[in-house]
């Protein structure tokens, strides 16, 4: 009898952690920038590419992100970011992005249309946050850099 008991008190551990392990990994990466940044991503994205400097025991460093929206951003949701160019968000995100050696195509291709946000942390303005978007792919570039 006891050496039943211990058998299913084992199987409900192991049932809890695969539990709380598929419950990370289906939430998405709108709850962290929700955590970091206070805004929302748009609904119905998928990640395409993700890379980080590392583990850090402040958390700092920086993260990259390539979502991929099959179909589009709404109308509400692209009024959200500014339509014109921005050199030096490009310079910014390009330093980044070589930083963490990412892939050529994982790159955002600054020769064409994208629409762009960026946000500074108020209480640390070194932690930097730019959002790019990219109409004619679909493609969401989230870059993060944190002191």
């Amino acid at each position: 009898m006891r050496k039943k008991s211990i058998i299913i008190f084992l199987c409900l551990i192991l049932i809890a952690i695969l539990a709380l392990r598929l419950g990370f990994y289906f939430i998405n990466y709108s709850i962290t920038v929700k955590a970091n940044w206070g805004i929302w991503l748009p609904r119905g994205f998928k990640e395409a590419y993700s890379t980080d400097s590392g583990p850090s025991f402040f958390g700092d460093g920086e993260r990259y992100h390539v979502f991929y929206y099959r179909k589009g951003l709404k109308e509400k949701d692209l009024n959200k970011l500014n339509p014109n160019r921005n050199a030096s968000l490009e310079t910014d995100v390009e330093k980044i992005i070589k930083s963490l050696q990412v892939p050529d195509n994982y790159r955002p291709d600054f020769t064409e249309e994208y629409y762009w946000y960026y946000q500074d942390d108020k209480d640390d303005p070194r932690d930097k946050l730019y959002i790019i978007y990219f109409v004619r792919y679909n493609k969401m570039y989230i870059v993060e850099e944190f002191y």
